[in-house]
């Protein structure tokens, strides 16, 4: 039995309208499967085709379209976490929406910034990142069930979000409550969930690749939320593609990491190549050492060079402002 699932051949080796053809061809109504993204219709695909016994169906198109890749046999394909290569978690009504990132090698780095030198690659086991940043929804669940404190947000009001607000991200939240925020999701599911480290969030972000932008390499107007004045909704810019269908990496907030970066603001303690080693430490006393936290992503008036998606941050742990939020991980 080969060790490459269907949905990572297909994902790697079929572009959308590839995609869309073979749906036709197996007489499923593409239109049946909501606009999540590539990686998303996939999983629908796949997981239709095994409900309604069509799997070898679908391995028999694959084979004709590309001879040469280790397709699974059609006789030991009959589970879906094998199809798969891990099911897709179920998530109670207040987890966040998640998006799977397969187990592999990507491009993490920038030659052109001094402290995401050099380029480098890093393996990551697979995992599940939020699609969007913690929304004042999701977190006034953990505020009212935890008895935890409001966030420092003007989009709250008497201990609430404003209505209009609740799908805004979450901000004026330090690391420490992003962190309780994890650990009190975890033990509600029986999941485990956490902060990304500064590795996984750029894997998400730029796919296996390196891209400098969720959609590519070059900049284009008009697909994330830059250039004005104030925080949009979560799912403002739900068009702009990216390789893992994660979304508003960019331009809205910054998003807190579990990374450490080290005790000065300008230079790094922990350089690259990353490595999973002692920055990994979620309990570091910032307070004996000072110790400062990765901070990723870029705001809604950052410049387009800020924007790149290897840009590094770093803030205090104690420090909440109203340009930064976070968004989870869930571990396999």
């Amino acid at each position: 039995m080969t060790t490459v699932n269907l949905f990572t051949l297909m994902r790697d080796h079929f572009n959308l309208a590839e995609i869309q053809s073979l749906t036709f061809n197996l007489g499923v109504d593409y239109e049946e499967f909501p606009p999540l993204g590539k990686s998303q219709i996939i999983i629908s695909l796949i997981k239709y085709c095994h409900q309604n016994g069509k799997i070898p169906n679908l391995l028999a198109h694959l084979k004709e379209e590309r001879s040469f890749l280790p397709w699974p046999n059609p006789h030991e394909a009959h589970q879906l976490d094998f199809l798969l290569g891990n099911d897709i978690p179920k998530l109670r009504p207040y987890e966040p929406e998640t998006v799977v990132v397969t187990a592999g090698e990507f491009i993490m780095g920038d030659n052109e910034k001094e402290n995401a030198s050099p380029q480098h690659k890093v393996f990551l086991d697979l995992f599940w990142i939020g699609k969007y940043p913690i929304t004042n929804r999701q977190y006034f669940e953990f505020v009212r069930k935890a008895n935890y404190d409001v966030p420092n947000k003007r989009d709250w009001f008497l201990g609430q979000p404003i209505k209009d607000k609740l799908n805004h991200p979450v901000v004026g939240v330090n690391w420490y409550d992003a962190n309780e925020y994890c650990k009190w999701l975890s033990r509600e599911t029986s999941k485990q969930y956490r902060l990304p480290s500064e590795a996984q969030w750029e894997k998400a972000a730029r796919g296996p690749n390196g891209h400098n932008y969720p959609w590519g390499d070059e900049w284009q107007d008009g697909l994330c939320h830059q250039g004005h004045n104030a925080i949009t909704s979560v799912t403002t810019y739900d068009d702009t593609t990216s390789y893992y269908d994660c979304k508003d990496l960019i331009g809205n907030i910054q998003q807190w990491t579990s990374t450490i970066w080290g005790n000065d603001r300008k230079i790094p303690t922990f350089s690259y190549p990353y490595q999973n080693d002692e920055r990994e430490t979620i309990e570091a006393d910032d307070n004996r050492f000072r110790l400062r936290r990765v901070v990723r992503g870029s705001v809604f008036n950052d410049n387009i060079y800020s924007s790149r998606l290897t840009t590094r941050h770093n803030a205090n742990p104690n420090q909440a402002t109203l340009m930064r939020g976070f968004r989870v991980i869930l571990q396999a």
